[in-house]
């Protein structure tokens, strides 16, 4: 199994308070206590922290975003900020990008972090339920089922859109049925409901009425199309006449030109006309039709243009003629060509629609055809003489006549059919759209019936997931709370989802017997505050705590000793739930705790920051020993200095002495101004021994032995008198009296010895932390070794 980072290396360079290139060792403890007082650059280490593993700009970032230009320290540039974080051979550096980005190299594998901060404290608490509800967001999302509940919301509402809209379009279905009933309905009619009137309308049979629209439609397309031909026979006719005129004239002028000339150009000239002629027919033979002499067509053409040059005002007459007569032609062709299309057509209607025609039309039609007989025989094949044709052509215009007469009446007939299947056509779609408008509204009804249920199934399945995530997290957060405020009326803490908001939740609590109370309307800032990071560390115990490294910025500022204590012993009980946990703080009690091993040395480690920060030297950081360690650091200095000792020994034994003495209720009478001496917890220690009391070491599990230990050796009562007896002994030697000078090293060191015998006493071999009062008991933070007071015969 990979073991979790730990961070055991912070490198800050040119990075706010690290003026220069500064370095902070961290041991290798699961808490490292960060001391410092205001000002020594404990905020500095946790935005270089921050910066490197969350690529955030840290305590700045929450403020203003412009202020990002001062993470330089003064007087540097964003190019030289470089951080970086070792986790034994691992090591991730952070650059600046610009103003605005970073840069992790590498960027993969880096530990895991959580900062809670001030800032982020008072947000939890002032935080809206969309706030907390996106604060745990990453904790509580369902994946899939979040998205299909999202994907059937989605269908939901388009169920209920389309619904709408087919309930719109059957309201205005009716309103316009309701509409035709009172334009259409006859006397017969009005007992009827207007969509039974539709249907009766709409069910009667237009076959009949098709069928003789679809004739009557014919009948007047034919005859619009033998009209057309008509009216283009009448316009071809009169530019054929107009044609016939311009030649006619053109031959006039030529030949009136000819008479004005003399015999010779005449003869000359109808030679000349007839070879070219000639030429223009393209001859195989060379051999002139007039002279019979055979001749070269080019050298001929060459002749004829020479001479028809020198009169060209007879060419141009010439030409006038023959254009004109090509003209009348071509015109003669194309007339022709529309009388035949005429012919065709009216023939055909004569032949094939009239045997068709109603009753009203048969006779009349029958007449018209008894008069055109060669219409009525007429065969396409056929060949007719100019005559015949001639006659076919005016029983043609007889029959386009007859057909121009009767097309008014078919016309109107026409119309009026179209308008009654017109009007029972949108009758029929009308009842046709009305009812499928109907059974869409009817089935869009049951999808939505459906799609609500499932939206429910699925919602619900959801809500209820998430709120057993919720109430596993809230129940964390409440346990979290319990232990920093014990046998307090603040319980109860619970997150529910609001039923009438997606993405919202409420936070709710009990005080002093009343239920679902807002904890910001009742508690006060300090409490708040330890809700908050008890919210907070119930948060990082989700998912996979054992990689995370928690860093908490100095935000118990607001705790008293008692609450502070059980903050500092909660943390060395969660310790085991992460990688690492930074705590940075002012409170020296809270490293004097640590120091004199009234929190367990086994999970606490404490690094300090000196207070003589200047520009020069930036952060400077070292590792604190163990009150302990240091008296036992003195007695083997080789030359002992004894004021130093003994004021380090009786601090000693009154930090970890006075502690129990109170919590096992010790005679140790508080002075004037509220406060103890050595004397006093030593007169306590012994008290408590007096009249048949022992204090007696307790196991964790009832009825196991344990190994032979100081804990059943040691003789307590006999080691408090003792102390109290030479508790003067520490006085004058720390005050280097007259007196003090009649005790020996010896006698220092021994004493000295004593009470680290003592402090061993009280210290748990497992976890290395000093019995402490939890929960009405006495005993360590492993609950391996615990103290009750028995009473017995025998004397220790």
């Amino acid at each position: 199994m990979t073991k979790p980072l730990r961070i055991d290396r912070i490198t800050a360079k040119c990075l706010r308070g690290a003026t220069c290139e500064n370095k902070v060792l961290l041991p290798d403890r699961k808490i490292i206590l960060l001391f410092g007082e205001n000002g020594t650059g404990k905020s500095t280490i946790v935005d270089a922290v921050d910066l490197v593993c969350c690529e955030s700009f840290g305590s700045l970032a929450e403020i203003s975003p412009q202020l990002k230009s001062h993470l330089p320290s003064l007087g540097a540039k964003h190019a030289e900020v470089e951080v970086s974080v070792s986790c034994g051979p691992q090591t991730w550096t952070a650059r600046l990008k610009g103003k605005t980005g970073v840069t992790v190299t590498p960027s993969e594998g880096r530990p895991r972090v959580s900062v809670l901060r001030r800032c982020l404290v008072q947000r939890l608490v002032t935080a809206t339920g969309s706030e907390r509800f996106n604060t745990l967001k990453d904790d509580i999302d369902v994946g899939g089922l979040d998205s299909a509940e999202e994907e059937l919301r989605k269908a939901v509402k388009k169920a209920k859109d389309s619904l709408t809209a087919s309930d719109q379009a059957i309201a205005s279905h009716d309103g316009r049925i309701a509409e035709l009933f009172n334009q259409e309905k006859r006397p017969d009619e009005e007992n009827l409901k207007p969509l039974a009137w539709l249907r009766a309308r709409a069910s009667v049979d237009t076959t009949a009425a098709k069928k003789e629209e679809e004739f009557l439609k014919t009948i007047c397309d034919a005859f619009a199309a033998t009209d057309s031909l008509t009216s283009e026979a009448k316009e071809g006719m009169t530019e054929l006449t107009r044609k016939r005129g311009l030649e006619k004239t053109a031959n006039e002028e030529l030949r009136s030109f000819v008479q004005g000339n003399p015999e010779a150009a005449r003869i000359l000239n109808e030679i000349l006309v007839q070879t070219l002629k000639y030429l223009e027919a393209e001859p195989r033979t060379e051999t002139c039709p007039v002279c019979r002499q055979r001749v070269k067509p080019d050298e001929l053409r060459a002749q004829i243009d020479e001479r028809l040059k020198a009169q060209p005002d007879l060419q141009v007459r010439l030409k006038a003629a023959k254009d004109a007569e090509e003209q009348r032609k071509n015109e003669e062709i194309l007339q022709k060509g529309r009388y035949q299309r005429l012919t065709i057509n009216a023939a055909a209607l004569l032949q094939g629609l009239a045997s068709s025609l109603p009753a009203s039309f048969l006779k009349e039609a029958e007449r018209i055809a008894a008069k055109c007989p060669l219409l009525r025989e007429w065969k396409a094949d056929a060949t007719y003489d100019k005559e015949a044709r001639r006659a076919q052509i005016k029983e043609a215009e007889a029959v386009a006549e007859w057909f121009r007469e009767a097309a008014a009446t078919w016309s109107t007939r026409l119309a009026e059919i179209q308008r009654e299947t017109g009007a029972i056509e949108t009758k029929k779609t009308l009842l046709k759209t009305y009812e499928q408008t109907l059974r869409d509204g009817r089935q869009w009804e049951q999808v939505q019936s459906k799609l609500v249920a499932a939206h429910k199934i699925v919602a619900g399945a959801r809500k209820q997931y998430v709120q057993r995530v919720l109430d596993r997290l809230a129940d964390d957060c409440d346990r979290i709370y319990q232990a920093i405020h014990p046998g307090e009326q603040l319980c109860g803490i619970r997150f529910v989802l609001d039923q009438e908001k997606k993405g919202s939740l409420e936070q709710h609590a009990d005080f002093k017997g009343f239920k679902d109370v807002i904890p910001q309307t009742c508690f006060s800032d300090s409490h708040l505050d330890t809700l908050s990071f008890s919210f907070f560390l119930a948060m990082a115990r989700q998912g996979n705590s054992s990689e995370t490294i928690l860093v908490i910025d100095d935000i118990f500022t607001s705790e008293d000793d008692r609450h502070l204590r059980n903050i500092a012993s909660l943390l060395a009980n969660e310790a085991a739930s992460f990688a690492q946990i930074i705590v940075t703080t002012h409170l020296r009690k809270w490293t004097e705790w640590v120091r004199s091993g009234r929190l367990p040395q086994s999970v606490y480690a404490v690094v300090e920051l000196s207070s003589k920060w200047d520009m020069k030297s930036g952060i400077t950081s070292q590792i604190s020993q163990m009150d302990d360690t240091e008296i036992k650091d003195l007695l083997a200095s080789m030359f002992l200095d004894r004021t130093a000792l003994a004021a380090k020994t009786r601090r000693f034994l009154e930090g970890f002495v006075g502690p129990i003495v109170v919590a096992l209720g010790g005679h140790a009478p508080m002075r004037r101004y509220g406060d103890y001496e050595l004397s006093d917890f030593l007169c306590g220690l012994q008290s408590l021994t007096k009249g048949g009391w022992r204090v007696v070491p307790g196991n964790s599990t009832p009825g196991v032995l344990r190994a032979p230990s100081i804990h059943e050796t040691y003789d307590v009562r006999a080691k408090a008198k003792e102390f109290n007896e030479s508790k003067s002994v520490v006085n004058k030697l720390i005050h280097a009296s007259e007196e003090g000078e009649h005790y020996t090293d010896d006698e220092a060191r021994e004493f000295a010895q004593e009470v680290i015998e003592l402090h061993r006493y009280f210290k748990c071999e497992k976890c290395g932390a000093m019995v402490g009062a939890r929960r009405k008991t006495m005993a360590c933070t492993c609950g391996e070794w615990k103290l009750a007071v028995h009473k017995t015969c025998a004397s220790v």
